[in-house]
């Protein structure tokens, strides 16, 4: 009883959330919320395709309606206002006439759910990158966070950066105002809310800040009055005030003022704080792709192989192997554009494991590292695709008929010249 009536005293002398925390490091006892942030670690910030991604992280979802996504790279996808879920780009989508787009007007198509290998085309606007954390091996990520204070000093305005700010707003704005849809527009224009918001701003930044966002508040309220925005090198502030409080924005404004927080670094920063650590051991951008001209050799070394087993077999002319001739040319050029792709973009584990041709061949036009493609990769895949199955599995056929009588010695030459084309092609980007 005794020993029982120490430990409740000793317990209540702490100050705080940290003497109570090294007293039961002390006792060896492991506080059960400490557990679950533990398991929450280990477990749901790790990326998940089509599973929503946790509050804890929308900070990190960068705002900039400017960005360019990449193939194969893991992104937030917002399936409804503030609702953002793990995805994956595949590809740009080209547009019919060839025209390459604003990064704000393009398109592209992306995996966010495991059942759907066809994926979706969304627009940009849908889409959020990542933002880039480069902390030194081993060390915490230590954020600033400026919540604490009661009283916030605005420091004086940075003229020059000001002037900056308000050039890049007009810039995007000017093209946020050509997206095809009103929903597109409400989206960009909300993103530019949340990118430019004072609360957003480091203390020392925050005077440019309150002044680019009265600006941009303004420019918004003219272009939808039919008005053109305003010279951003001008010195004159009109009253923001009148503009903001008569304009058909402002529900919006007040709805998006509750995000703010979410998207806010300090909360990244706080988060920590209250816990006294960094994220455990996981790296948040561990899971993102990156080029490996290793695994793109050894790829392209199998693919090699494969084809000149495709030849053997094609020199027979025997009907009886025109299927395994095919199945192999499939292999040939699968492998092959999975170098590709190490070489270019990097590979995901979910990609490396599908055995998809088209989205890879998309992937690797889109990176336009040459003038003319000497061949129509993705005509090749589209034609390709369907052997992976059909040239192997009898169900694949109505019967009484098997793959050995279906194909013949000139598809299975046709074949073999795609595979060939293909690798060649590969080849010369991976060297």
């Amino acid at each position: 009883l005794l020993s029982l009536l120490f430990a409740v005293r000793v317990c209540i002398q702490q100050q705080c959330n940290e003497d109570i925390q090294s007293l039961c490091k002390e006792l060896k006892i492991q506080l059960q919320h400490e557990q679950r942030i533990e398991e929450k670690e280990e477990g749901s910030f790790l990326p998940k395709l089509g599973h929503s991604i946790p509050k804890e992280l929308h900070y990190m979802l960068d705002t900039d309606i400017n960005h360019i996504f990449r193939p194969q790279e893991w992104v937030g996808y917002e399936e409804a206002e503030e609702n953002f879920i793990w995805a994956i780009v595949l590809y740009p989508v080209q547009e019919q006439n060839g025209a390459v787009p604003e990064p704000i007007m393009k398109r592209y198509l992306i995996q966010y759910n495991e059942q759907d290998d066809e994926g979706k085309t969304v627009p940009a606007i849908d889409l959020y990158k990542f933002i880039t954390i480069i902390t030194a091996e081993g060390q915490e990520l230590v954020l600033v966070d400026d919540t604490n204070s009661n009283t916030i000093v605005t420091q004086p305005c940075d003229s020059q950066k000001l002037k900056e700010m308000k050039r890049k707003i007009c810039q995007e704005l000017l093209l946020l105002w050509k997206l095809p849809s009103k929903e597109e527009k409400k989206k960009a224009i909300r993103r530019m809310y949340l990118k430019y918001h004072p609360d957003k701003a480091k203390p020392d930044e925050r005077g440019v800040y309150e002044d680019a966002f009265k600006f941009m508040l303004r420019q918004i309220d003219r272009l939808e009055s039919g008005l053109s925005i305003e010279d951003p090198d001008e010195e004159t502030m009109p009253d923001v005030e009148e503009i903001h409080e008569s304009s058909s924005w402002t529900q919006h404004y007040r709805q998006w003022n509750t995000y703010v927080p979410m998207h806010s670094w300090s909360r990244g920063n706080r988060g920590r704080s209250e816990r006294g650590t960094s994220w455990g051991h996981f790296n948040f951008f561990s899971f993102q792709t990156e080029t490996s001209p290793v695994e793109a050799d050894r790829w392209l070394r199998q693919a090699w192989s494969d084809c000149k087993v495709m030849q053997l077999l094609l020199r027979t002319n025997s009907c009886l192997a025109s299927c395994q001739v095919i199945f192999l040319a499939h292999e040939v050029i699968e492998k092959a554009l999975k170098a590709g792709m190490y070489k270019l973009v990097g590979l995901n584990p979910r990609s490396l494991v599908s055995h998809e041709l088209y989205s890879h061949a998309q992937a690797i036009c889109s990176q336009r590292i040459w003038t003319e493609p000497s061949i129509s990769l993705t005509e090749i895949a589209i034609n390709m695709s369907p052997y992976y199955s059909n040239s192997r599995f009898p169900n694949k056929h109505p019967l009484p008929k098997a793959p050995v009588d279906v194909y013949d010695q000139n598809e299975a030459k046709k074949a073999a010249l795609y595979a060939e084309m293909v690798i060649k092609f590969i080849n010369e980007i991976v060297e």
